[in-house]
């Protein structure tokens, strides 16, 4: 997959104008990226103790009713 075209490209941004949720969504997207650029893939991994805690927590919650 390469680069858009510059017809897609104005597609976009004219999705983007009346779309606030892809706005919110490539606002994270790209703080998300800013935060993480530096960091080997290694560093970003979750130990498995929290793992556990997370999926325990989710079902927790789901479980609710």
């Amino acid at each position: 997959m390469g680069k858009i075209t510059a017809a897609e490209t104005l597609q976009l941004k004219i999705h983007l104008e009346g779309c606030s949720v892809c706005r919110t969504f490539q606002q994270q997207s790209l703080l998300i990226n800013r935060l993480f650029t530096g960091f080997k893939t290694e560093e970003l991994k979750l130990d498995d103790e929290f793992k556990l805690n997370l999926k325990q927590a989710i079902e927790k919650e789901m479980n609710k009713n």
